[in-house]
Parts: C-alpha cells; structure tokens; sequence
C-alpha cells in the first residue's frame, strides 16, 4: 500500500521515495538501529544455544524488514517472536520445534486476516487490557535492559550512565539524534577492547539459507510448547498493541490496521520456517524504539533490512565474534528507553479508575506471572466486562485515612 510522505524536517543530504513511503535522512538512518536492543541478543543468544545458521537467520530477517518498509510506509518493527525466543533459551528445544512453532502462528494470524476475525477482536479486547500487556512488556524489556547495562562489568557501567545521558540531553533532538552517538560509543569501546577490522575483509564468505521442511511432529511440539505462550503476546502487543501505537505515532498518516498487521504477520511466519529463519512478529516496543530514535518512514526498515541481508550473505560467520566485543551496555539503553516508551502508553487511561486498575494488573501478571500473558489477557477481560456492566468500581471514589 502507498502513501503521501510526511514532510519530516531534517538537515542534510534527504532522498525521498514518494510512492513507496520511505524517506532516507541521518534520522531515519539512526532511527534503523532504535530497535536493536533486544531482536539481536535474542537472535545471537539462539545462534549460540539452538543451533540456527547465522546466513538464513539474517539474511531472510533483512529481506523481511524490507518486504514490511514497503508495505507500511512507517517503521512499523520486525522482531524475533519473544516468547518463543525465551522457551527456546531456557528449554533447549530442537530447532525443528521452533520452525514448527513459527509455522503455525503464521497460518493462524494469516487466518485471522483473511476471515477479519482480528478486527473482532480488536472490539472485543477493552483498551485497558491492550495497554495492561503494552505495561508488562515495557516492564520486561526494561528488566532485560537493566541485565544488559551491567553485564560489562564496571566498565559497562560506566558506558551504561554515559549512554542514559546522552540520550536524555538529546531525548528530543532531531537535528543529533543520541542513536548514533550510541552506536559511536558502542564502536569506539570495541575498538578499544581488541575489535580488528581485518575481519571484515579477512573472513568474508559468500553463504545462503538452508532450506527446511518442517515435520508433523514439529508442528505439533511447536505448537503446545511454543506457539500458545506466544499468541496471547502477539495478539495484545504485535497486532492491537502495535496498531494502537501507530495511530498514536502517525495520527496524519493512513491507519494502520490491525488486519494488514495481522496478514503481514502471518505471511512471514508462513515463508521463514522452511529457510531455517526464525518466526517474528511486529510490536509496539519495536516501533516505539524505531520512533524515539528518529524514524519516521520506512527508511528506517530499508537502511537495517539492507545490512542485516549484506550481513548474512557475505559476513555471518564475524557476527559472533563482533558482538562479544560490542557492549550489550549500549543495546541495554537503547532497549531501556524503547520499554520506557512502551510502558507510558498507559498514561492515556490514567483518567479512569477501573481502566487504571484492569492495566496495572495484566502488567503485572504478564511481566512476573508464567504464562501471564495468557492469564492476564483472560482475567484483564473478564474483570473489565464485570466493571462496564455491574458497575463495580475497583477503586474508591476517596480514600479515608486509616484509623
């Protein structure tokens, strides 16, 4: 679908795409790295553990952060799908489980799409809820950020509070985003640390995915053990929770809607698994990081799509090795403001008692609970439908002092 672009005010040498709703400026350029924070621990950290092929995991991860630049026009994000990436982790699985997995909620959100039953649902999942797993998430990654600041020792520490304050002195700054200067601290310690260029040149190697045919046992073990904790998620987060972001982000923009989400969602998901890629998905934190670090358009997309493809056809076989030596310091505060970003997105149900209430509990239970997403989904709905129709009110009017 196409679009009239925005005019996004920027200084410097500006390429634009009209038709294809993308623009190429230093802030769309900074804004492609606001998203990195947890896709690439998580895809490095599944690399290491399970066994997947770097080329067919970065390669098809950049073709797909290209497809969705084109289809949306606004850096709508792609990321690896979180729930399934934690099980992965955690558990062991084979891999064939999670190419399985990715299988199945691909044909599932692309049948939600095509009947529309995700515009039901849409009407039927309360705001309060939505935002409630919005909070839980924003708690998570803030969480996971605040392992990744540490992680590097006192050094780590040390880039971790430079990088909060550069990123608070440039918060709003569109003529210096704090991306790139970030990115430049995060280059300049791994120069230091021993990083040495000649890799680059050294190992370069032309590689390209492995394909894969998923068993019916793979679907069936992807499918209990990593496709249900991961709906719930996708659902109130990458298809709802993203939609409602956007329209917050791009109000003059065409919507974006939780159908087209929902198609794109589940055609991507239907193609990875039988290139050994891994399953991904949108998501509000995605975009919000994209946002906060200056994308605008699907620029942003095309500029980490087109490196992450160079990436897995020409240097897969350096990328483990470069990122023991990037601080995961850097990607922690990039990931801490993004789950701070995502996490306000309840302050527009703050007015309400009941809805504040019914948001505040799903993120907890979806944040500290095991399968809270799901739990919280489920009593978040319930408790909200019991408010709006009993009128029961979960907060008092005034609060006495106690006695």
């Amino acid at each position: 679908m196409h679009r009239a672009i925005r005019n996004v005010p920027s200084r410097g040498y500006t390429l634009r795409l009209p038709r294809a709703g993308v623009v190429f400026d230093r802030n769309e350029v900074a804004g492609a790295f606001g998203n990195l924070g947890i896709p690439l621990p998580l895809i490095l950290s599944m690399i290491a553990v399970n066994g997947l092929d770097p080329a067919s995991v970065f390669e098809m991860y950049g073709l797909l952060q290209i497809m969705t630049a084109f289809t949306f026009g606004v850096p709508i994000p792609v990321q690896p799908l979180k729930a399934m990436a934690a099980v992965m982790l955690t558990s062991k699985l084979p891999v064939n489980y999670l190419f399985g997995g990715g299988l199945v909620v691909g044909v599932f959100f692309t049948m939600l799409g095509v009947t529309n039953t995700i515009t039901w649902l849409n009407r039927m999942i309360p705001l309060s809820v939505v935002r409630g797993i919005q909070l839980g998430l924003g708690l998570q990654l803030m969480s996971i950020a605040s392992e990744f600041m540490l992680k590097d020792g006192t050094v780590g520490l040390i880039l971790s509070i430079a990088g909060v304050m550069v990123t608070i002195l440039l918060f709003n700054s569109r003529r210096l985003p704090p991306a790139l200067l970030l990115l430049a601290l995060g280059l300049a310690y791994a120069l230091a640390s021993g990083l040495q260029l000649t890799i680059f040149w050294n190992d370069i190697g032309f590689a390209l995915p492995k394909l894969f045919v998923p068993s019916p046992n793979d679907l069936f073990m992807g499918a209990i053990l990593l496709a249900v904790p991961q709906i719930p998620l996708s659902l109130g987060n990458s298809i709802i929770g993203t939609s409602l972001l956007a329209a917050d982000l791009f109000p003059k923009e065409k919507p974006v809607t939780t159908r087209s989400l929902s198609m794109n969602y589940g055609v991507m998901n239907i193609v990875s698994p039988f290139v050994s890629s891994i399953p991904v998905c949108h998501g509000a934190g995605g975009l919000a990081g994209h946002y906060r670090f200056g994308a605008r358009t699907g620029g942003a997309l095309l500029v980490i799509g087109s490196l992450l493809l160079l990436v897995g056809m020409f240097y897969s076989r350096v990328v483990e090795s470069v990122m023991r030596i990037f601080p995961f310091s850097i990607l922690g505060v990039m990931l801490l403001f993004s789950g701070l970003e995502l996490a306000l997105a309840i302050r527009d149900i703050t007015s309400d008692r009941n809805d504040l209430f019914v948001a505040l509990l799903v993120g907890a239970l979806a944040a500290f609970v095991p399968y809270g997403y799901v739990i919280g989904l489920v009593a978040g709905w319930i408790l909200s439908k019991l408010t709006k129709t009993t009128r029961l009110k979960l907060f008092p009017d005034t609060l006495q002092p106690v006695k």
